[in-house]
């Protein structure tokens, strides 16, 4: 009797429905000035800090204008309703602008961020085109450069099939506790 409680026990555990992870990455840590480590079901990237004035930034930062290469991911995943509207996309920094102004990935957006004191230079309040070049190509751009835009890290384990397994072992267990009986008698 032992045995069979035991096997009906596994059976159980076994014909549970298969569990399903929703895993996402951690953020970078090799951000640009401007910008700080962020994750979703996009993957991880750079979020700009975005500010209007030097009141909106925190720690000692400034406001000040910089051109960063920008792109859009939808942070949502795969867990979306078909009938649903979509979210709207969330901006990215990629990396600094170059001293051209343009990007080898994204498109290049001139946009008011959160930056260190040291970092923050003559840029604050100026217009787009301005001190964001100046600032950008030499501060730093290879920091941010290598930054890669995963799609969903999601996974699933487990099979629809498995819940058949459980009845199975089930049925066999009754076979084998039924066959023990009658040798017992």
């Amino acid at each position: 009797m032992r045995s069979f409680a035991l096997l009906f026990a596994s059976a159980v555990l076994f014909a549970a429905p298969p569990a399903l992870a929703d895993v996402v990455d951690l953020p970078p840590t090799n951000c640009p000035d401007g910008s700080e480590g962020a994750t979703c079901h996009g993957g991880p990237h750079c979020a700009p800090r975005d500010c209007m004035t030097d009141a909106d930034c925190k720690g000692g930062a400034t406001c000040a204008d910089r051109s960063f290469c920008m792109q859009e991911i939808n942070c949502v995943g795969g867990w979306l309703n078909p009938d649903a509207a979509l979210p709207p996309l969330t901006p990215i920094v990629v990396e600094p602008c170059d001293a051209a102004g343009a990007c080898a990935t994204g498109t290049c957006k001139s946009i008011k961020v959160c930056v260190d004191g040291a970092q923050a230079g003559s840029g604050s309040g100026g217009n787009g085109a301005g001190g964001a070049g100046a600032g950008d190509g030499a501060g730093g751009g290879e920091d941010g450069g290598d930054l890669v835009v995963k799609s969903c890290s999601c996974t699933a384990v487990g099979d629809h099939a498995a819940p058949w397994l459980g009845l199975a072992m089930v049925a066999v267990g009754t076979g084998i506790a039924a066959a023990r009986r009658r040798r017992s008698r």
